[in-house]
């Protein structure tokens, strides 16, 4: 459907938990418009890979027919993170329809600030839905304006004083890029 493709992605620089990515985007058939790019990390877990964070840049990019198209993007791993992490790059049409992906690396991320995300534990509910079903964090979740979505995840305070923790998420409509 699309010879879009994702290059040469490397971590160029890694400063705490600020990281910086290097990487070429070709396409070789027609002009793909609307072209999108995110970072995604993803644990590894003895179920196999778990998505905890993606990042999507605002960049909207046209690639022409035979391109190369160089990027370098920074990415900052949220805290309360610890382990070890594949990350991805990802490609994809402003509608959320994938293009590519390619790993560039594993991170081992140590644990800072006394507080753990267990990131496998997370998932979704809808405020007051009928049997109270839970879904991942991935999952599409249709809301109207009136409800809410809840954010449920076992959170660890690896310290023995009392810690103040102000947790946040972004939804998106139907995509990263929606």
């Amino acid at each position: 459907i699309a010879t879009v493709n994702i290059q040469q992605a490397k971590i160029i620089k890694e400063d705490g938990r600020l990281f910086t990515l290097s990487f070429d985007l070709s396409n070789r058939v027609g002009i793909q418009a609307g072209v999108r790019y995110s970072v995604r990390l993803m644990a590894i877990t003895n179920k196999g890979p778990l998505i905890v964070d993606e990042r999507g840049y605002d960049e909207v990019l046209t690639l022409t027919e035979n391109s190369l198209t160089h990027k370098e993007v920074v990415y900052s791993v949220p805290t309360g993170l610890s382990g070890e992490f594949l990350v991805m790059m990802r490609v994809s049409n402003d509608k959320g329809f994938p293009l590519a992906s390619i790993p560039t690396q594993t991170i081992r991320l140590s644990q800072e600030g006394g507080i753990f995300i267990d990131s496998a534990s997370c998932h979704l509910q809808v405020a007051g839905e009928t049997g109270s079903p839970h879904y991942t964090l991935t999952q599409g979740v249709d809301i109207d304006p009136s409800e809410s979505l809840v954010l449920i995840c076992n959170v660890t305070n690896s310290t023995s004083g009392t810690l103040a923790l102000t947790p946040t998420f972004e939804t998106h409509y139907r995509s990263m890029f929606g």
